[in-house]
Protein backbone atom coordinates (compact mmCIF):
# COMPACT_ATOMS: atom_id res chain seq x y z
CA UNK A 1 0.00 0.00 0.00
CA UNK A 2 3.09 2.17 0.80
CA UNK A 3 3.61 2.37 -3.68
CA UNK A 4 -0.07 3.51 -3.96
CA UNK A 5 -0.04 6.09 -1.35
CA UNK A 6 3.18 7.55 -3.23
CA UNK A 7 0.67 7.55 -6.24
CA UNK A 8 -1.94 10.06 -4.42
CA UNK A 9 0.74 12.74 -4.80
CA UNK A 10 -0.42 12.78 -8.24
CA UNK A 11 -4.22 12.79 -7.78
CA UNK A 12 -4.72 12.86 -11.76
CA UNK A 13 -3.00 9.76 -12.50
CA UNK A 14 -3.98 7.81 -9.25
CA UNK A 15 -7.00 6.23 -10.41
CA UNK A 16 -5.31 5.27 -13.78
CA UNK A 17 -3.27 4.07 -11.23
CA UNK A 18 -4.38 1.76 -8.59
CA UNK A 19 -7.32 0.95 -10.97
CA UNK A 20 -4.55 -0.69 -13.50
CA UNK A 21 -3.17 -2.32 -9.89
CA UNK A 22 -6.33 -3.62 -8.44
CA UNK A 23 -7.94 -5.29 -11.46
CA UNK A 24 -4.39 -7.20 -12.16
CA UNK A 25 -4.32 -8.30 -8.52
CA UNK A 26 -7.79 -9.07 -7.95
CA UNK A 27 -10.08 -9.56 -11.61
CA UNK A 28 -12.67 -11.28 -10.18
CA UNK A 29 -13.21 -8.39 -6.97
CA UNK A 30 -12.68 -5.16 -9.16
CA UNK A 31 -14.85 -3.34 -11.76
CA UNK A 32 -13.37 -0.13 -13.58
CA UNK A 33 -15.70 2.03 -16.00
CA UNK A 34 -14.11 4.01 -18.22
CA UNK A 35 -14.64 7.80 -19.66
CA UNK A 36 -15.12 7.37 -23.79
CA UNK A 37 -13.28 7.26 -26.40
CA UNK A 38 -10.53 8.88 -27.03
CA UNK A 39 -8.90 9.73 -23.91
CA UNK A 40 -10.23 6.36 -22.33
CA UNK A 41 -9.54 7.63 -18.47
CA UNK A 42 -10.82 5.62 -15.59
CA UNK A 43 -13.90 7.32 -14.23
CA UNK A 44 -14.04 4.90 -11.20
CA UNK A 45 -12.53 1.92 -9.60
CA UNK A 46 -14.74 -0.87 -7.25
CA UNK A 47 -13.88 -3.35 -5.17
CA UNK A 48 -15.85 -5.89 -3.89
CA UNK A 49 -14.75 -7.58 -0.47
CA UNK A 50 -17.05 -9.58 1.40
CA UNK A 51 -19.34 -7.13 3.05
CA UNK A 52 -17.63 -4.21 2.18
CA UNK A 53 -17.13 -2.31 -0.85
CA UNK A 54 -14.37 0.32 -1.73
CA UNK A 55 -15.40 2.82 -4.40
CA UNK A 56 -13.20 5.67 -6.44
CA UNK A 57 -14.18 8.08 -8.62
CA UNK A 58 -13.30 10.95 -10.52
CA UNK A 59 -15.37 14.01 -9.72
CA UNK A 60 -13.54 17.11 -8.24
CA UNK A 61 -10.72 15.27 -7.19
CA UNK A 62 -11.12 11.69 -6.39
CA UNK A 63 -13.92 10.96 -4.21
CA UNK A 64 -13.50 7.58 -1.88
CA UNK A 65 -16.22 5.71 -0.09
CA UNK A 66 -16.63 2.97 2.01
CA UNK A 67 -20.34 0.90 1.40
CA UNK A 68 -21.09 -1.75 3.74
CA UNK A 69 -23.78 -4.64 1.59
CA UNK A 70 -25.20 -7.26 2.37
CA UNK A 71 -26.41 -9.81 0.10
CA UNK A 72 -26.40 -7.04 -2.72
CA UNK A 73 -27.98 -4.45 -0.80
CA UNK A 74 -26.44 -1.47 0.43
CA UNK A 75 -26.81 -0.61 3.99
CA UNK A 76 -24.74 2.39 4.61
CA UNK A 77 -22.18 4.20 2.54
CA UNK A 78 -19.76 6.60 4.48
CA UNK A 79 -17.02 9.14 2.64
CA UNK A 80 -13.58 8.85 3.86
CA UNK A 81 -10.29 10.61 2.23
CA UNK A 82 -8.28 8.63 0.13
CA UNK A 83 -5.42 7.40 2.72
CA UNK A 84 -8.30 6.38 5.34
CA UNK A 85 -9.89 4.26 1.88
CA UNK A 86 -6.53 2.90 1.68
CA UNK A 87 -6.31 1.78 4.62
CA UNK A 88 -9.39 0.11 5.04
CA UNK A 89 -9.11 -1.21 1.77
CA UNK A 90 -5.60 -3.19 2.80
CA UNK A 91 -6.89 -4.47 6.36
CA UNK A 92 -10.10 -6.00 4.41
CA UNK A 93 -7.40 -7.49 1.91
CA UNK A 94 -5.57 -8.68 5.00
CA UNK A 95 -8.55 -10.32 6.13
CA UNK A 96 -9.27 -11.87 2.59
CA UNK A 97 -5.34 -13.26 1.66
CA UNK A 98 -5.89 -14.97 5.29
CA UNK A 99 -9.21 -16.66 4.52
CA UNK A 100 -8.00 -17.64 2.03
CA UNK A 101 -4.41 -19.22 3.05
CA UNK A 102 -6.78 -21.09 5.76
CA UNK A 103 -8.70 -22.42 2.64
CA UNK A 104 -6.00 -23.54 0.60
CA UNK A 105 -4.65 -25.07 3.87
CA UNK A 106 -7.83 -27.06 4.32
CA UNK A 107 -8.25 -28.20 0.82
CA UNK A 108 -4.88 -29.40 0.90
CA UNK A 109 -5.66 -31.56 4.11
CA UNK A 110 -9.04 -32.94 2.71
CA UNK A 111 -6.58 -33.87 -0.55
CA UNK A 112 -3.56 -35.58 0.97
Amino acid sequence: MAALRADTADLSMFLDVIALKLSDALPGHTRVARSGWPRRRVRSVTVDMDDRQFRLQRGHGIQAEVAHVVKGVTLSTQRVDVDEWLRALAKSLSTFAASQARGREALDRLLH
